[in-house]
């Protein structure tokens, strides 16, 4: 069953407003690509696990 975490729920609107609906897409790509994958917050960023790590995502100044 897929796991979304209010703590990457916390992540995207505290992230800079250019990089919200970057962070969001990204978000909803790995629940398309893999609908069982589990959300955590590893090393302060969201990362997207399933049997493993799939990927992660993160947001800074000026680049996602």
């Amino acid at each position: 069953m897929p796991t979304r975490s209010r703590a990457v729920d916390a992540y995207i609107p505290a992230a800079p407003t250019f990089a919200r609906p970057l962070l969001e897409r990204l978000r909803a790509a790995f629940h398309v690509g893999c609908p069982d994958l589990v959300e955590r917050i590893k090393w302060g960023v969201p990362s997207f696990e399933h049997h493993g790590i799939l990927g992660g995502m993160a947001a800074f100044q000026e680049h996602v």
